[in-house]
């Protein structure tokens, strides 16, 4: 909670001050797919980065009300391969986040935010059919849950065949 949802409110605060009186830019916060809806095994970390991303888009509603010059935005990414990622391999709980086609490189996230930065755009999901899922899946959560519950056994499968 300190760090995925404190740190970004109180770095965005910071950015904006100085940003404030130099004509603008741009603040980029760190989402996850996870923003989206529930993630079972992944309750608390979801919950921040739900957090991250309504942080980041009220800022920019306030921004926009006072007519300050800077954009916010939120890359909301599914599962990179870091080492988090790679430390949390054989953990059951972590299943979700392997029941894609494969870990996000870096390359691939680091361009999505150069893009991110370049537009007016405030979220952006990659991939964006993985956020979908998740968001049908918040709108009706019972069917949405038993859904996820597929793809987790999907990502148990997939984890046993990296070990």
């Amino acid at each position: 909670m300190r760090v995925n949802v404190l740190g970004v409110l109180h770095g965005s605060r910071v950015a904006v001050e100085q940003m404030r009186g130099g004509g603008g830019g741009h603040i980029l916060n760190i989402a996850s797919m996870s923003a989206f809806g529930p993630v079972p095994g992944l309750g608390v970390y979801a919950a921040t980065k739900a957090a991250v991303k309504s942080i980041t888009t009220s800022l920019q509603g306030d921004l926009d009300e006072a007519g300050i010059p800077i954009r916010a935005h939120a890359l909301c990414p599914d599962a990179a391969d870091t080492q988090m990622v790679r430390d949390v391999e054989d953990d059951p709980e972590a299943a979700l986040l392997f029941s894609g086609f494969g870990l996000l490189g870096a390359e691939k996230v680091a361009d999505a935010a150069v893009d991110l930065l370049d537009g007016n755009r405030i979220v952006k999901s990659m991939p964006g059919y993985r956020a979908l899922l998740i968001r049908t899946s918040d709108l009706v959560p019972t069917a949405g849950l038993k859904t996820l519950h597929l793809f987790r056994r999907l990502g148990e499968r997939r984890q046993r065949s990296r070990a």
